[in-house]
C-alpha cells in the first residue's frame, strides 16, 4: 500500500490536487494505523501533507521516566528521561509551529522504579518532589504553552508519585495552559486527590466530558485558586473511584464550580466492597440521576437504587442501560436478590419504553448456584421484560470462569431467548 501511494504521487505530483478532500481523508482513514505510509504521504504528496500530519500528530504522549540507579548520587538526584517523541516534536514545533493545532488528545504520564522508590524513608520524600517540581517547572509551561487546539487531556492512573497523596502543584501549574484553552472539551483525572481535581476544573472553561478515576479524599475544605466564569455544564460524567471520594465530589464540590443538571450520560462504578443497598450511597446515586431526569440518554451503575428505574429517567428518553451486578459482598444471593426484584419492580411500572440496549454485567459468579437459587425471580423479570415491545434485546455478560454458562443464562430468560431477543456474551476476565 506504501509503496504505491509513493509511487503514484512521483509519477504524478499534480493527481492529488484533483481529487476531492473528502475522497483523501477516506484514504487517510484506512492507513491511520501505519506510521511509516502517513509520514510517506505527508512527505511526497504536498496536497496529502496537511491531512496526513492531522493523523500522526493527534494524539500525543508525554511520558518521564524516574531511574534512580543511573544516578550518580543515587536517591539524591534521581535521573529523570523524558520520552523521545516529545523531544522529537519539541524540536519540530521550532521549525513547524502549525504543528501543535493537530494535537487532540494529550496523555501524561510518568513510570519509576517504584519498588525501590516505596523503600525509601520518608524524610526524603520532600527530596524526591523537589526535583520533579523543578522538572515540570521548566519543561512543560514552556512546551505546553503551544498546544492550544487540545480537546482532551488525560491524567492516567500512574502519575500520582508513588511516596506522595497528592499530584505534584507544578504539573497542575503547567498543564494550565491546556486546561484553560477553550477548545478542552474532555479530561479524564484518574489519579491524585479530590482537591487537585478542584484545581483542574477551577481552570477549564469550556469541559463536556468529565472522567474521575482513583482519585483520594483529603480532610480539607476545597478552595480552587480559580473558578470558571460560569458552572462546568457536563453532558458526561464517569466516576469509577471509592464510595467516599465518590459521595464528596457528588454532594461536596465548591458552588459554582460544576452543574450536575445536565447530563446525557452518566457511569457510576464504586470501587472497593459495598453493599447494594447502602443507604448514603444509594440516596446520592439516586438524586444524581433524578437531576438529569430530562436529559439522561445512557445509564451505567453498579450500585442499586431502591426507587424504580424509571421514576428516575424518562422512559421516552432514556436510550441505554448498563448494569454491573457483582458477586461481592458474600452472600452473594443476598446481594443478586436485591439486584433482581428491584429490576423486575422497575419495569413491571412502565408500559411503554424506548431502550436500544440494555446489558447486565455478572461479575465474580463462579458457581451457578449463586444465579440458580433465584430461579423463580429470574422467570418473574423474564415474563416482565418479554412483554415490553420497546426492548428490542436484553444483553448479558459473564466473564469466562467457574460453572455459570450461557445456558444457565438462557434457561433463566427462556420467554426472551425463544424470540431471539437475548444475547448472551462470555467474556475473558478483564474484557
Amino acid at each position: 500500500m506504501q509503496d504505491r501511494l509513493v509511487a503514484r504521487a512521483q509519477l504524478q505530483p499534480c493527481w492529488s490536487g484533483s481529487v476531492p478532500t473528502e475522497l483523501v481523508e477516506l484514504i487517510i482513514d484506512e492507513i491511520a494505523e501505519e506510521q511509516s505510509t502517513l509520514r510517506s504521504c505527508a512527505l511526497v504528496c504536498r496536497a496529502w501533507t496537511p491531512i496526513a500530519q492531522g493523523r500522526i500528530f493527534h494524539s500525543l504522549y508525554i511520558t518521564v521516566h524516574i531511574d534512580c540507579w543511573k544516578s550518580p548520587l543515587l536517591f539524591l538526584a534521581p535521573c529523570i528521561h523524558v520520552s523521545k517523541n516529545v523531544d522529537v516534536f519539541n524540536r519540530l514545533l521550532r521549525s513547524s509551529p502549525h504543528i501543535a493545532s493537530y494535537v487532540k488528545r494529550l496523555t501524561v504520564t510518568a513510570t519509576y522504579d517504584h519498588w525501590f522508590y516505596c523503600s525509601i524513608p520518608a524524610t526524603l520524600v520532600d527530596i524526591f518532589n523537589a526535583n520533579l517540581g523543578h522538572f515540570w517547572n521548566h519543561f512543560l509551561p514552556c512546551f505546553l504553552q503551544s498546544l492550544d487546539r487540545v480537546e482532551e487531556l488525560i491524567i492516567p492512573r500512574n502519575m500520582r508519585h508513588p511516596l506522595s497523596e497528592k499530584v505534584s502543584k507544578t504539573l497542575i501549574d503547567g498543564l494550565g495552559c491546556v486546561l484553560r484553552s477553550s477548545s478542552l472539551t474532555s479530561l479524564a483525572v484518574l489519579s491524585g486527590n479530590l482537591n487537585d481535581l478542584y484545581s483542574m476544573l477551577g481552570e477549564c472553561r469550556g469541559l463536556r466530558d468529565l472522567q474521575v478515576g482513583n482519585v483520594t479524599c483529603l480532610h480539607e475544605t476545597p478552595n480552587p485558586s480559580s473558578f470558571p466564569p460560569l458552572p462546568l455544564k457536563l453532558q458526561f460524567l464517569a466516576i469509577t473511584s471509592c464510595m467516599d471520594a465518590y459521595m464528596d465530589f457528588v454532594n461536596k464540590s465548591p458552588r459554582g464550580l460544576v452543574d450536575f443538571s445536565h447530563l446525557k450520560r452518566l457511569e457510576i462504578i464504586i470501587r472497593g466492597s459495598f453493599f447494594a443497598m447502602e443507604a448514603d450511597l444509594v440516596l446520592t446515586t439516586e438524586d444524581l440521576i433524578r437531576r438529569n431526569k430530562e436529559t439522561l440518554q445512557d445509564l451505567v451503575l453498579n450500585v442499586c437504587p431502591e426507587e424504580y428505574l424509571f421514576n428516575l429517567v424518562d422512559p421516552a428518553r432514556i436510550r441505554n442501560v448498563h448494569l454491573t451486578i457483582a458477586s461481592s459482598p458474600r452472600p452473594a444471593s443476598q446481594n443478586l436478590e436485591a439486584w433482581v426484584r428491584w429490576l423486575t419492580r422497575s419495569f413491571s411500572g412502565v408500559k411503554w419504553i424506548r431502550l436500544e440496549q440494555c446489558l447486565f454485567q455478572l461479575n465474580g459468579f463462579n458457581t451457578s448456584a449463586d444465579v440458580m437459587a433465584l430461579y423463580d425471580e429470574w422467570r418473574k423479570l423474564d415474563t416482565i421484560m418479554s412483554s415490553r415491545p420497546g426492548l428490542p434485546r436484553l444483553n448479558v455478560r459473564l466473564w469466562r470462569s467457574g460453572s455459570l454458562t450461557s445456558k444457565d443464562i438462557e434457561d433463566i430468560f427462556p420467554s426472551l431467548s425463544a424470540t431471539g431477543r437475548l444475547h448472551v456474551q462470555v467474556a475473558d476476565i478483564g474484557f
